[in-house]
């Protein structure tokens, strides 16, 4: 039997893997949605930042609260998974130290 190692940085990776995926959809929605409605979507932004960022829309806050609750427990039980994923695109937390300002 094969044990598999895995260390910190494979997850780590992982997530990365999983936030650039989420960020590829954001895009290819953002050009698929821009032949009826004038939406900007930006190539660093997550679905979940998008959909806090557009709470005014009736849509975005049918899908925010939907993604929220997807997310209750990978996020400690809370309720505010999109918010905090636009905070953190806010404060560019997500970005390695070396690019933070």
């Amino acid at each position: 039997m094969v044990k598999i190692i895995v260390s910190w940085s494979l997850w780590h990776n992982l997530k990365q893997l999983l936030i650039a995926i989420d960020q590829l959809c954001m895009v290819l929605y953002g050009v698929v949605i821009s032949f009826f409605a004038p939406h900007k979507v930006y190539a660093d932004e997550t679905m979940s930042a998008y959909l806090y960022r557009h709470k005014h829309y009736w849509y975005a806050n049918i899908f925010r609260r939907l993604v929220d609750v997807i997310f209750f427990i990978p996020n400690g039980f809370n309720f505010n998974h999109c918010q905090d994923s636009y905070t953190s695109e806010m404060t560019r937390a997500h970005l390695p130290p070396d690019f933070r300002k």
